[in-house]
């Protein structure tokens, strides 16, 4: 319990400090309205993967920890609800990429529609937290929680 639990504290420092470190710096080189747009930006980029990680702690880890005790199963049943949480990710992420400008400028005033074109890039971004997702519950679930941890860890 104690080697498993390390890591998963590990991997949750990790994910804070990744997750976080980018408004730490740009908060001491950016003006304070343009961190703003860069939140805004942020918050619409990543709802599609907090709706996958939603799914991935609720309802994908247990199963996956259900059939960890048989390869063959686990292998279906990864490949069963991992595809089409995938195929979900990737039309919000195309969605965001193909028409983030225009939903910053329906739902933000002028002062704000420079997070259009940064929503844009922080998708392409948003895809590669939704792969990393849907691959750590399986990790997790099969008791590599060093391997969760390593991915979390900031490049």
């Amino acid at each position: 319990m104690l080697r498993f639990g390390r890591w998963i504290f590990a991997s949750t420092v990790l994910t804070f400090l990744a997750a976080q470190s980018d408004r730490l710096i740009f908060g001491r080189m950016i003006p304070l309205g343009l961190l703003g747009v860069y939140g805004i930006a942020l918050t619409l980029a990543t709802m599609p993967t907090q709706a996958i990680l939603r799914i991935g702690g609720m309802v994908v880890f247990p199963a996956y920890s259900e059939v960890n005790a048989d390869p063959e199963r686990f292998k279906r049943i990864f490949t069963r609800i991992r595809i089409p949480l995938v195929v979900c990710g990737a039309m919000g992420i195309t969605a965001l990429i193909a028409s983030g400008p225009a939903l910053v400028r329906v739902m933000y005033r002028p002062a704000y529609w420079e997070a259009g074109w940064i929503l844009q890039i922080m998708a392409v971004v948003a895809w590669f937290q939704i792969l990393e997702c849907t691959n750590g519950s399986a990790l997790l679930a099969q008791g590599s929680a060093e391997w969760v941890a390593a991915g979390n860890a900031p490049n």
